[in-house]
């Protein structure tokens, strides 16, 4: 199959149908299922029973809230397949899919181009009680365009279906998946999406992140002016067991003339010194900066 970076479907029927609920599965499966983005909106007149609903889905990296008029993949509910305009803008490749209960070879004939077709409403009919031919319609979608993966097109089923109907809507769309049918010979492969999975990069391939091109580097950065605190140290207090030069995460004491001194331009107040201090000793606590203080 020929694989599509954008695809532009348009679902033609009546109100009452399921055609936005059929939709709405469609994007979902595609969204949770497959990982890309899809964007479903309506669009009608009368909102009532019976009146034309036309959804487009658009899937693509970045969609657009325009009605779509020349669409990749159309499929037709049997209440609208004698609606004005319904195939109008498909092109040489779309992908026309029909709800009709027989053999569709007139609508073949008449677009002059194979068709895929099934008895959507029968089936639904049988496992729903009803004519709901939404779901066995997004089944036979998957069949013919690949769009999404089988296991996909039952989780989105699964998750926005309700419980009492759910046995009723897998079954009929496994039934779609497995009746449909094309009219007519395909000469060209149907437009889909891939579904493969990116290939992951070797560890040799991974492009290397934080890499220190040079030793010592961080001596550069003079970043004594982020905090608002200093230690200050009581040498007379000071024992020199050097826990606090340990455990500074800055290196910021050093060891002068037998005395601790601390590296005012790297440190950054963080206080471990004065916590790490032995309490014995109580020889680091923490002062504002007279700068900080004048601010205040």
């Amino acid at each position: 199959m020929k694989n599509a970076k954008r695809l532009n479907i348009r679902i033609h029927g009546h109100g009452g149908d399921g055609v936005v609920t059929a939709a709405k599965i469609l994007a979902w499966g595609v969204i949770e299922g497959e990982g890309k983005n899809a964007q479903m909106f309506p669009t009608f007149g009368p909102e009532r029973s019976g009146a034309p609903v036309v959804c487009s889905v658009r899937i693509c990296e970045r969609p657009l809230p325009i009605p779509i008029e020349n669409p990749d993949i159309i499929v037709v509910f049997k209440t609208a397949l004698k609606d004005d305009g319904v195939f109008g803008g498909i092109g040489e490749n779309s992908v026309v899919i029909v709800d009709s209960p027989e053999p569709a070879i007139k609508i073949a004939k008449a677009l002059g181009r194979p068709i895929w077709s099934l008895d959507a409403s029968g089936i639904s009919k049988t496992e729903l009680g009803k004519a709901l031919p939404g779901i066995a319609l997004f089944g036979a979608l998957v069949k013919a365009t690949g769009i999404v993966g089988r296991n996909s097109m039952f989780l989105a089923i699964r998750n926005n279906i309700p419980k009492k109907n759910l046995r009723g809507n897998l079954r009929a769309a496994h039934r779609g998946f497995e009746a449909v049918r094309t009219i007519g010979e395909l000469s060209k492969p149907c437009v889909c999406l891939s579904t493969e999975t990116p290939a992951k990069p070797a560890w040799n391939e991974i492009i290397p992140g934080a890499v220190q091109t040079d030793a010592g580097n961080s001596r550069n950065y003079k970043t004594g002016g982020w905090g608002i605190s200093l230690p200050v140290i009581d040498l007379d207090k000071c024992k020199m067991c050097m826990i606090c030069w340990a455990m500074c995460p800055e290196n910021s004491f050093r060891v002068m003339g037998g005395k601790l001194v601390l590296d005012e331009e790297h440190c950054k107040g963080c206080g471990v010194c004065s916590e790490v201090c032995p309490k014995k000793f109580d020889a680091i606590k923490m002062e504002i900066k007279k700068e900080k203080q004048n601010e205040s």
